[in-house]
């Protein structure tokens, strides 16, 4: 598995013909493989974490959405749930990138920026981390929340929502749900809400923030006998 995660010398070759695209989806979708494989098996060695952030800041390029960063985007998640010491550093680095390299592979078609051609390893990030709870976490979060709408259209298509939902997730306390039914998001209140009505029949620190900022959601909480 390691092998074929770092067989990549192709990452940066964008194929032309529809049979040497077809090739090049083919290899992408072994290194995703081998990157989703090796966070089932929980490996974490030094040497399979070096690969994997290899693999991110080398994600392949590729005409086809379906294909173009695959491989990147599989081992971003299996980094951040292997818990290495550097992924919210390197989530970071993927939701602020902005690749001149991309020009091979935008689609002319739409007119989006061109940092969303990198939409499917930027979209990980959220839900990964999740599950990598902490400062670093927390901090990521944050700073997304706190961009502009213009910044974030630039980066990717926006996921404020997300990231209320992951912050929640790490910091499930009155305070940071009372934080984020501040924003000046409606999407970010209403992610809030969502998050403390899933909790408040159960969790006090949810009912606390639904009673200070969302009363009238109260009336949503199923009650359980």
């Amino acid at each position: 598995m390691l092998r074929t995660l770092g067989d990549a010398g192709d990452w940066n070759q964008v194929a032309g013909t529809k049979e040497e695209q077809e090739a090049s989806g083919k290899r992408i979708r072994a290194r995703a493989w081998a990157a989703d494989m090796l966070s089932i098996r929980h490996a974490a060695s030094p040497e399979v974490l070096a690969a994997l952030e290899e693999r991110v800041h080398h994600r392949s390029l590729h005409k086809d959405w379906l294909y173009h960063g695959l491989d990147g985007a599989m081992a971003l998640r299996t980094l951040i749930l292997l818990q290495a010491p550097n992924a919210t550093a390197t989530a970071r680095f993927v939701l602020w990138r902005d690749d001149p390299g991309l020009g091979p592979v935008v689609d002319p078609r739409w007119n989006n920026p061109r940092a969303w051609t990198d939409f499917r390893v930027k979209m990980v990030v959220f839900p990964a981390l999740e599950k990598g709870p902490g400062a670093a976490t927390e901090k990521l979060c944050r700073d997304y929340l706190a961009l502009s709408d213009e910044e974030a259209r630039r980066l990717a298509p926006p996921l404020f929502a997300e990231a209320a939902k992951t912050l929640l997730t790490v910091s499930p306390r009155t305070e940071t749900a009372l934080e984020l039914m501040e924003h000046r998001l409606r999407t970010v209140r209403g992610q809030a809400i969502l998050v403390c009505l899933k909790h408040a029949s159960e969790d006090a620190w949810a009912r606390r923030a639904l009673e200070q900022a969302a009363p009238h959601a109260l009336t949503y909480i199923v009650q359980t006998n």
